[in-house]
C-alpha cells in the first residue's frame, strides 16, 4: 500500500499524522469551500518551490482564519505517478473541493479523475490540463530567467556560466532556455554549460548530484552557476561556496542560504499561486482555462537584498531595472522552449521519453 504524508504547521513547528489519525487536521474550513492542496513531494522544506507553495498556503490561512489540509507522499514512497494517484483518490474521497494540486508531475492524473469527477473544481500549478472544471496556473519562467541571465552575463569573468536543471522535461528546458538568451542578450561572447540532474522526480531531490554537476562545471571554467532543481540546488549552492564561484538560486529568494555565493535568485510566486488559488475558491470564482503569471503580474522577477547587495552595483541594477522594461513594453521578445521549436541559443539534445 502507498504511504501518504499528511503535515500541517502549527506555532512553526512541523507535526506528522498517520492518515489513520487526520481526521483533525481535516476540519472543515470557515468558509463554503472545502479545499485541499496536494504537493508532489514529500520535502516540503526545500527552500526552493515546495517551500514557497507552502508559505502561500500558511499565509491564506492567516488572514483568513482558516485550517486547509494538504498532503504529500510519504519520504519513504518513490513518489511515482501511483504516489501522487493515492493522495488525489484521498482528496476526492474525503469529497474535497477544489483540489489544489502543486507540481507538473500531477499532469497525467489530473488528465484523467478531472473528466470523471466533473462538479470537483481543479487546480494545476505549474502545468496545462484542459477542462470544464481544471484551471491552470503557468507561470512566465522564459522571463525571469532571462533576466538572471543579464545579470549572470554581466558578472561573469570567466564568460563561462552554468546551469543545473531538475528533472528534464519541456518546464525545465524552459528556465534554461529563458537564462541562455538573457546571458547571449549581454554577451553575445559568452557560453552555457547545461546539464540536467535526471528524467524522474529524484531529479529533484538529489543535493549530492547537483553538487557534482557543479564542481564538474566549474572544473570546464563556470564561475556561475543557475539551478532549477528544486532541493538538488541545495546541492548546487553548496558546492558554489566551497568552490569560491556564484551561485543563482530559483523560485524563492535563496539568497541567504549563502550570502556573498548567492548573486540572485530568480524569483517564481508560486506562494502567490497557491494564496490567489485559494483566495478564488472562498469566493467563488474559480474559473476553468489557463493563467499566466509574469512580470506584469509581478510573479517572476530577481533578488536583491542585504545578503547579495555587495555583488550588484549601481550600473548592474539600473541595467536590470532597463531590461525589465524591455521585456514588459515587449521591445524584447523572449523565445519560450518547446520540444518543436527547441531553443535558440542552446541545444538540450534529445527530449527524454518520460
Amino acid at each position: 500500500m502507498t504511504n501518504i504524508l499528511t503535515a500541517r504547521v502549527l506555532g512553526g513547528t512541523v507535526r506528522i499524522f498517520a492518515l489513520f489519525v487526520f481526521a483533525s487536521i481535516l476540519a472543515t474550513p470557515v468558509f463554503a469551500a472545502d479545499p485541499i492542496v496536494l504537493f508532489d513531494a514529500s520535502n516540503i522544506d526545500d527552500e526552493s518551490f515546495n517551500k514557497a507553495a507552502h508559505e502561500g498556503l500558511t499565509s491564506f490561512e492567516r488572514h483568513n482564519n482558516a485550517n486547509v489540509p494538504w498532503l504529500a507522499p510519504a519520504p519513504t514512497a518513490a513518489q511515482a505517478e501511483e504516489d501522487l494517484n493515492a493522495i488525489m483518490l484521498r482528496a476526492l474521497k474525503e469529497n474535497r473541493n477544489p483540489i489544489i494540486a502543486v507540481g507538473f508531475a500531477f499532469a497525467p492524473i489530473l488528465s484523467k479523475v478531472a473528466p470523471a469527477n466533473p462538479r470537483t473544481h481543479f487546480v494545476l500549478i505549474d502545468s496545462v490540463v484542459s477542462g470544464a472544471n481544471v484551471q491552470s496556473i503557468l507561470f512566465r519562467e522564459e522571463q525571469g530567467s532571462f533576466m538572471v541571465g543579464v545579470l549572470a552575463a554581466m558578472a561573469s569573468k570567466t564568460g563561462k556560466i552554468g546551469f543545473v536543471g531538475g528533472r528534464d522535461s519541456e518546464l525545465i528546458r524552459a528556465f534554461g532556455c529563458g537564462f541562455a538568451q538573457g546571458i547571449k542578450h549581454q554577451n553575445a561572447s559568452m557560453t552555457l554549460q547545461a546539464e540536467m540532474t535526471g528524467t524522474t522526480g529524484f531529479a529533484f531531490r538529489n543535493p549530492e548530484k547537483g553538487a557534482e554537476i557543479t564542481r564538474r562545471l566549474a572544473k570546464n571554467g563556470a564561475d556561475i552557476v543557475y539551478h532549477a532543481a528544486g532541493g538538488t540546488g541545495n546541492g548546487v549552492i553548496s558546492a558554489a561556496k566551497d568552490l569560491g564561484i556564484l551561485a543563482i538560486g530559483v523560485d524563492r529568494n535563496q539568497n541567504s542560504l549563502a550570502p556573498g555565493t548567492v548573486l540572485t535568485s530568480m524569483i517564481k510566486r508560486v506562494d502567490v499561486a497557491v494564496y490567489t488559488a485559494l483566495g478564488d475558491a472562498k469566493a467563488g470564482r474559480l474559473k476553468p482555462g489557463i493563467r499566466q503569471i509574469g512580470l506584469e503580474e509581478d510573479g517572476v522577477g530577481w533578488s536583491l537584498d542585504e545578503h547579495n547587495l555587495k555583488l550588484i552595483n549601481q550600473d548592474m541594477q539600473a541595467r536590470m531595472d532597463d531590461i525589465r522594461f524591455e521585456i514588459m513594453s515587449g521591445q524584447i521578445v523572449i523565445k519560450r522552449y518547446t520540444p518543436a521549436t527547441g531553443c535558440p541559443y542552446h541545444d538540450f539534445g534529445p527530449v527524454p521519453a518520460n
